[in-house]
């Protein structure tokens, strides 16, 4: 869990996970980097101590890119893991469903995440549609995944510290394209979990400046991690060959009129993200 400035929702988050069901045998440990709240996060999260084997780290304001990376890296031997976000609630069985989905070594698993408002209560939608189809090419379109609907296990971990982050824009990202390309995923179509929408949010506040700021950091502000440049990257691993030529592609996306073909082979359950996809595509911006 990485937090900052949470303290608003935290105690529900953390009760959440206290109250985790069908995890006979397993042991639930929260590793917390505090990215430099000033408010009472750290407070909170030190009051449940008693309730949860929880480790808070203190550590300066990186941004959720950097700082749940951290947490990555440094999470330790365990049998599963997962991320966590500050201010949702988990379904009692989250942990235990996925944990039951596992057939696998180097698996990762992920659920849909149904919508609340600030004060928890449902809207109606989930994130993902029930004509979502999970692929190679949805996946580099826009990951699907969101982190905190994330478990996964310690060979898939070991998969993901062999592989670079710094062409990749988030943790659920990186997660995600390397557990398509070098293990396996399952998505759930049933909610593991309720994702609160409020002013406060990153990435998914209803907030008109704060989605203007993202949509511009998308369409403009993320040269350093550009697909071009990932897909660079990953074509130095071993992968299959239906997954390489798609890599390659969008490798050389740039050059002469490839994109204008290449363009046609992406589509998307959701209108807007194929739209901003192709457009980016023709215009040399992913």
């Amino acid at each position: 869990m990485s937090t900052y400035n949470g303290g608003t929702f935290l105690d529900q988050q953390l009760a959440s996970i206290a109250d985790q069901k069908g995890l006979d045998g397993f042991k639930v440990k929260i590793i917390c980097r505090d990215d430099g709240s000033s408010d009472n996060t750290v407070e909170v999260l030190r009051s449940w101590s008693d309730r949860l084997d929880i480790e808070v780290i203190q550590g300066q304001n990186l941004g959720a890119r950097l700082s749940f990376y951290d947490l990555l890296k440094n999470a330790g031997e365990s049998d599963y893991y997962a991320f966590c976000d500050q201010d949702d609630i988990w379904h009692e069985d989250k942990l235990s469903r996925a944990i039951a989905s596992f057939t696998s070594e180097k698996m990762l698993y992920f659920t849909n995440i149904e919508y609340v408002d600030g004060e928890g209560n449902k809207l109606g939608r989930n994130l993902l549609s029930d004509e979502f189809e999970l692929s190679l090419r949805r996946v580099m379109m826009c990951n699907p995944a969101n982190g905190c609907a994330m478990v996964w296990d310690k060979a898939m971990q070991d998969v993901l510290m062999g592989i670079p982050y710094d062409t990749f824009t988030m943790h659920d990202e990186y997660l995600c394209t390397v557990a398509l390309l070098f293990g396996k995923v399952i998505y759930d179509p049933e909610p593991s979990m309720n994702y609160r929408l409020h002013a406060l949010n990153v990435t998914q506040s209803n907030s008109l400046k704060k989605k203007f700021k993202l949509w511009k950091s998308i369409w403009f502000g993320r040269r350093a991690f550009s697909l071009d440049k990932r897909a660079k990257m990953l074509l130095g691993y071993e992968m299959k060959e239906e997954d390489r030529k798609i890599i390659t592609d969008l490798s050389n996306y740039k050059r002469g009129f490839k994109r204008f073909k290449l363009v046609k082979e992406y589509s998307c359950e959701d209108r807007g993200i194929q739209r901003s996809f192709k457009m980016r595509m023709i215009l040399g911006l992913l």
